[in-house]
């Protein structure tokens, strides 16, 4: 007796017999159609059922009548003739599922043993010890049901992972890697129905990895960014600023008034030649005092 299965990215392992139980592998998500034999043929007052795990019924066929679909699946299976299509595989569909005669005699006419596999696998950096010259990181690699852990050392040009390659093997036959190529970690996850993979830099967690400086310890590269320049303008403004006011200060307090206006700016008209203060956002008032003032705000003035 021979069995026909139709499912996207699937294997079938199938041992010849009636009570042969045929093993199938489904990406999650995909569907599956489990067939009857094609010579079967229902007799009077048979019934078919189709059962999941020998509890849930799916779907009950009572020749000639039309077929009646339990609640519960009602959009999740479809019926062609006497075989049943199931749709949008989950995790939770994985287990056995049956085909049984009952009439004058009860008989089973076909099993299949589904195991829905999920492909996603995720990779974490757990945690990062890293320094000028050296980096250690500890990172995980997993999917749903099982994860293995690596440890990666990078010392001045040179990286390796603590123990090799790690892998593992899941009971389903599931594999799961984890690996270092040059300056990349790796984890792998393939099955019977996929193959999927993630990949992380190392340099992006470590502050040298592998010969490479990274640039945001390059002290030209931050002052050549525009906000620190913005700064060490504004810095060099306030000094300026500060320090004219302490000479001011100074003057106004030995009563020296060695100032005038010249075009509605103030200039040095004392012995000290060469200084010149253009204040287009300040003023100076040094009639009875010396006030003065910074964008219409009154910084200080002296009597």
């Amino acid at each position: 007796m021979s069995f026909f299965v139709t499912a996207g990215l699937l294997l079938c392992i199938q041992t010849p017999g009636s009570s042969a139980v045929t093993r199938v592998f489904v990406q999650k998500g995909k569907d599956v159609l489990l067939e009857v034999p094609i010579s079967f043929a229902p007799q009077k007052r048979d019934i078919l059922t189709w059962r999941f795990n020998a509890i849930n019924t799916l779907v009950r066929f009572f020749p000639p009548t039309e077929p009646d679909i339990i609640d519960d699946y009602v959009g999740r299976v479809s019926v062609t003739n006497y075989s049943v299509k199931l749709k949008n595989l989950q995790a939770a569909d994985s287990g056995v599922y049956d085909a049984r005669v009952s009439g004058a005699t009860e008989r089973k006419l076909v099993e299949y043993n589904i195991t829905v596999q999920v492909s996603p696998v995720k990779l974490n950096v757990d945690s990062v010890l890293s320094s000028s010259d050296s980096c250690i990181i500890n990172a995980t690699c997993s999917t749903s049901d099982s994860d293995i852990s690596s440890t990666f050392r990078c010392v001045h040009k040179t990286c390796n992972q603590d123990g090799g390659e790690q892998s593992e093997t899941t009971n389903s036959g599931a594999s799961l890697r984890i690996y270092l190529s040059d300056v990349l970690i790796f984890c792998n996850h393939s099955n019977q129905v996929s193959w999927t993979e993630n990949m992380i830099e190392i340099q992006d967690f470590c502050l040298q990895p592998a010969g490479k400086t990274n640039k945001r310890n390059n002290f030209l590269t931050i002052i050549n960014r525009p906000g620190w320049l913005l700064c060490l303008g504004w810095l060099i403004y306030c000094s300026i600023q500060a320090l004219w006011q302490w000479v001011v200060s100074c003057l106004s307090r030995s009563r020296v008034k060695p100032y005038q206006a010249v075009g509605g700016r103030w200039r040095h008209t004392g012995s000290i030649t060469g200084w010149t203060l253009i204040p287009s956002l300040a003023s100076f008032n040094l009639e009875n005092k010396l006030q003065i003032t910074f964008l219409g705000n009154t910084l200080c003035h002296f009597y």
